[in-house]
């Protein structure tokens, strides 16, 4: 009996201090085994995550780390290495605001994600949420599976659904307003999915 307790007591704190971590800004899933790096490149802050197998360092070497570029440059260098190294490997790339005036910037950036290959078990979720006043995400190459999408606005706002994404099919969705959390989540519809996610939070 005593077991049976400890168990739910634990369940319950998971499910608690999931709770807690959707009211922060970052990104978030239902997978356990990412591993998170961080650098400096190009004059901005990144983040990548990845399974442990994954040589980030590697995503990283067409870059010029002390060279300043733009986050859409940084995106594409990534990508590309990202294309001949792990095309099929579920990987995210976050990229922060430039430290200094970058050529060919998006103004405003508070954040652009870049989630290829974003994989999901048929009960699964991600999401992504920062605090901006412009909130953008596009989903697309929905290779298999479905997706309910929802969207959020402020600290204590609840998910709200807007719709549900089948395979083959591509879709976008943006919040506007005032300078609070925003942010975007995907849950597999009950059964497993794949597709790559692209996502821009601006002042």
């Amino acid at each position: 009996m005593t077991r049976y307790v400890y168990s739910f007591i634990a369940l319950i704190c998971l499910l608690v201090s999931s709770a807690q971590a959707q009211d922060h800004e970052g990104i978030g899933s239902s997978r356990a085994n990412f591993v998170k790096s961080r650098y400096s490149a190009g004059g901005h802050g990144i983040e990548i995550y990845a399974e442990p197998g994954v040589n980030v360092a590697g995503l990283l070497s067409g870059l010029d780390l002390a060279k300043t570029a733009s986050s859409q440059a940084i995106a594409d260098r990534v990508n590309a290495k990202r294309k001949q190294l792990y095309p099929h490997d579920e990987i995210v790339l976050s990229i922060g605001p430039a430290e200094k005036a970058v050529s060919g910037e998006k103004a405003g950036l508070v954040r652009s994600i870049y989630w290829w290959n974003n994989t999901n078990c048929s009960s699964c979720y991600w999401y992504a949420q920062y605090t901006s006043t412009t909130a953008t995400m596009f989903i697309d190459a929905i290779e298999y599976g479905s997706y309910d999408i929802y969207d959020k606005v402020g600290t204590n706002g609840a998910w709200i659904f807007r719709y549900n994404l089948d395979a083959g099919n591509a879709a976008g969705r943006y919040t506007v307003g005032s300078n609070q959390l925003r942010g975007f989540k995907g849950a597999a519809a009950g059964v497993a999915s794949q597709a790559d996610i692209v996502i821009f939070f601006f002042k």
